[in-house]
């Protein structure tokens, strides 16, 4: 299935315009008073929250978006103003921002529009957007299970005119003690088309290294089947980096090709697996008196075959990944198999969060690797070295782990002794990390005013209720017996179409009493069941060739009997009709041939469809007590919500000079929850299948779109303490006795659901679901556009063979540090100390680290 991408238009209610007529107190009065709209304009919630737009040039693309979108909207500015123009302009608007970009899973847009500068002697009223979306922070969202560790320039500061075959160059800066204050530039070519899509190069250098990786790419996605994507390129990677006594230097050209799976069972398992045939040259530039015969070539030819698999595995705000690498390496000139590397790396991460926009995070790592030769020809460049730079077991991945002993108190390639007098570098190792980091200081990436929004969350529930049935759609044609569904309603059609001018050609004529009724049963609405038998089959049908969304529920409709429910499908009422009609035929002596040769045909396709129900749908799986049970604990809420309702209107309305200034957010919270909530009542009796608004009601999608009960529960409760000041202890002790009953009906609906049978589709649709879920707790409670946190950094490593008796201790690295983030974008410093340093060792090394985190995982 194509990856979910969800997206948002959130309505907010048009306020009033402050002044009396002729500037009015509605719309309708300045289109009445002939007002002509002066300016449209936008304000960006962004802009006012934080002065951050000169980094993500949030302003800059909003603008540059309303630019385009203007000229599209009904209202010009200068030309009359009309009530429709201005819906229809806010519902346009709405559409052309929502425009999501290629590879973009999710976008969040809040829009709402208001009049301002009433302005009654020149007759003009300005039209004001004020938009908050998440296109400033797209580069977040790119599709899970693809590259994640690179920032695009075109997101973070937008090239006008930039397309699709820009070269977009990325410089950046950097320093550490090896290679001292470094400079270079990131590019990437893109095009379209062709085995090769994609050209990308980096380039870095100092007085004392240089390096530069060079790739010609093509990549490759399936919507279907074990295979989410493939890539293959072909790169060469130049090196020259010093260490302490020694320069690592390599020429290689590669050819690679690697993969990744779509992700897997509920937790989302993806796994990821390449291989690489490598080839060029390799040299250490040692000390004469180092170089020995043990050491193994320090200038010698380098081939190699590579090959790893990995998986990674989120739940919630955890992710756990781990990955195994192996290298048959050439270290001479003949063609053959000299040593053999075996790389283990993992890691696990975490995000608690205490409290919003503030989380501790926990990145905890390990890594091992072995190297094993008869022949003893291992290139010193091919030996472990470690420090504070992770080395990528191959390069150029779009699944990057370390191969090296990773230890933040020594420089990079500095950890290189196995003992005095022996070969630099090791032939085993192991390294583990620990890193936390507490947010101490945040500015939101979503303003608090909008975050707490009552409206924007029960729309937003909403919305993802109606993109869980769209994924259910998808993975629905994806299923082997829906076209065989599809094909039954069109049978269905026929027959029931037969029939019908069956019953038209006797009723041409004229006929007894018995005779029309009998007729009338099949055609006319049953005052019992407000049904039309064949009239509204057929429309039942014709509803489901229009929108396959509903080809499940209407097939259930036609051809799915609930006997414990005493629910009868339509095909078994027409079957019992005809049986009916067969005395009255008789009688009037009219034949009842034409009547009965319908009842195998429909009673084949009824069994055909039922047979076909419960292996693509939810429906014909549900266990009749349990919809029933929860109907029944759902229209217990009505008497309670209507309790609500009655209190509410015997408040009195805020005044503008309120002593109790949240009074009318939280009364108006309270009103807007309840109106939902019975919104949702109906929305369930009126449904097919009561679970799904039974899930909106009582379930929800995570603390954002939680559930409606729920959000109307935690409104109440927030309303107390305005209620009591304002000495409504009795209305507020009234409204907590509702909210209780109300909490205890949810309990007993949650538990009933969990009970319901989920078939393979809607399982799919809930996973992907769940990830919209996380994104919108990730925005709204966590994400931030600015913090600043205190890092704690524990390393252990060793290298190894173990020979030595000072140099096999186990080496610490204990520091601290502050780190900076810009959203995703990580900006570490801090200084690591060596505290069981050996002669010539540092005392510890300075850390200066850049890297994105996956909030979004």
């Amino acid at each position: 299935m194509k990856s979910l991408a969800v997206g948002f238009l959130a309505f907010a209610p048009v306020p009033a315009a402050a002044q009396t007529c002729p500037c009015g107190q509605t719309l309708a009065c300045y289109q009445t008073n002939n007002y002509r709209v002066g300016k449209i304009r936008i304000e960006t919630l962004f802009a006012k929250n934080v002065p951050l737009d000169w980094i993500f040039k949030i302003q800059e693309l909003l603008l540059n978006d309303f630019t385009q979108i203007k000229p599209e909207l009904a209202l010009k500015e200068g030309e009359k103003f009309t009530v429709g123009d201005y819906n229809s302009s806010h519902l346009k608007f709405g559409q052309l921002l929502d425009a999501r970009n290629a590879g973009e899973r999710f976008k969040l847009i809040y829009l709402t529009s208001s009049l301002q500068n009433c302005n009654p002697a020149a007759l003009t009223i300005d039209v004001v957007y004020r938009v908050f979306t998440t296109d400033g922070l797209s580069f977040l969202t790119a599709r899970s299970e693809r590259r994640n560790d690179k920032v695009s320039r075109a997101v973070l500061i937008p090239i006008p005119g930039s397309g699709n075959r820009k070269l977009l160059p990325q410089p950046y800066v950097g320093f550490n003690a090896t290679r001292g204050l470094f400079g270079g530039s990131k590019a990437s070519f893109k095009t379209t088309g062709g085995i090769i899509n994609q050209l990308e190069f980096d380039v870095s250098g100092s007085g004392s290294s240089a390096t530069a990786d060079v790739a010609l790419i093509g990549s490759k996605e399936f919507d279907d089947g074990f295979i989410n994507y493939t890539q293959w390129q072909v790169a060469y990677s130049y090196s020259n980096v010093p260490g302490d006594s020694i320069r690592l230097k390599e020429g290689i050209l590669r050819g690679q090709i690697f993969g990744g799976s779509h992700p897997l069972g509920s937790r989302g398992l993806a796994l990821r697996f390449g291989a690489s045939i490598e080839g060029g040259h390799k040299q250490a530039d040692l000390p004469a008196n180092t170089i020995t015969a043990a050491a193994g070539p320090a200038d010698s030819r380098y081939g190699a075959i590579k090959a790893y698999v990995g998986g990674t595995m989120n739940w919630g705000r955890q992710a756990w990944r781990a990955s195994y690498g192996l290298q048959l390496g050439q270290g001479g000139k003949d063609v053959r198999v000299d040593y053999i590397k075996h790389v283990v790396d993992t890691s696990y991460s975490a995000r608690f969060l205490a409290r919003e926009h503030k989380p501790l995070r926990l990145d905890v790592s390990g890594s091992a690797g072995l190297i094993t030769s008869r022949s003893g020809l291992v290139p010193i460049g091919e030996r472990f070295f470690g420090g504070n730079i992770q080395k990528s077991f191959i390069q150029g991945t779009d699944w990057e782990f370390n191969s090296s002993p990773v230890i933040r108190s020594f420089p990079q390639n500095s950890l290189n002794l196995i003992g005095p007098g022996l070969p630099i570098g090791g032939k085993s190792f192991f390294s583990i990390n620990l890193t936390l980091a507490q947010t101490i200081w945040y500015r939101a990436a979503v303003p608090e005013e909008l975050a707490r929004e009552p409206d924007l969350k029960i729309k937003l529930g909403g919305a993802i209720t109606t993109e869980r049935e769209n994924a259910k759609s998808s993975y629905l044609d994806l299923a082997p017996d829906f076209k065989g569904l599809v094909t039954d309603l069109e049978k269905l059609d026929t027959v029931l179409k037969e029939l019908n001018a069956t019953l038209d050609a006797v009723k041409s004529t004229p006929q007894p009493g018995p005779v029309m009724n009998a007729i009338n049963a099949f055609v006319e609405k049953n005052p019992d069941t407000n049904i039309r038998l064949i009239p509204d089959a057929l429309d039942a049908i014709a509803a489901a060739h229009a929108d396959k969304k509903v080809v499940v529920d209407q097939a259930v409709t036609l051809a799915q009997d609930f006997p414990d429910l005493d629910i009868e499908s339509s095909i078994t009422t027409v079957v019992k009709t005809i049986t009916n009609a067969r005395d009255p035929f008789a009688a009037a002596g009219l034949p009842t041939s034409e009547l009965d040769k319908q009842i195998s045909p429909l009673q084949a396709i009824q069994q055909d469809m039922v047979t076909k129900i419960p292996l693509i749908n939810d429906i014909g799986k549900y266990d009749a007590n349990d919809i029933k049970f929860v109907a029944d604990k759902v229209n217990e809420l009505t008497p309670i919500l209507a309790g609500i309702q009655l209190r509410l209107s015997q408040l009195p309305p805020p005044q503008d000079n309120d002593p109790v200034a949240v009074y009318a957010s939280k009364l108006d919270a309270v009103s807007q929850y309840q109106k939902a909530a019975a919104g949702g009542v109906t929305q369930v009796n009126q449904d097919n299948v009561t679970v799904r608004g039974a899930e909106r009601l009582a379930v929800g999608y995570g603390e954002v779109a939680s559930a409606v009960l729920t959000g109307l529960i935690n409104s109440i409760g927030e309303f107390q303490a305005p209620l009591q000041q304002k000495g409504f202890s009795a209305q507020a002790q009234a409204l907590s006795d509702h909210a209780t009953r109300v909490k205890a009906l949810q309990n007993e609906i949650r538990v009933r659901l969990k009970k319901v049978r989920i078939p393979e589709i809607e399982r799919k649709a809930n996973r992907d679901v769940a990830y919209t879920g996380r994104v919108l707790d990730v925005i709204f409670r966590e994400m931030n556009l600015v913090a600043i946190s205190p890092v704690a950094m524990i390393d252990v490593a060793r290298i190894g063979p173990l020979v030595s008796p000072t140099y096999d201790r186990l080496r610490y690295g204990l520091g601290g540090g502050l780190r900076l983030s810009l959203v995703s974008l990580d900006f570490d410093v801090g200084y690591s100390w060596n505290p069981r340093r050996l002669p010539g060792e540092r005392h510890g090394a300075f850390v200066f680290a850049l890297s994105v985190s996956d909030l979004f995982r």
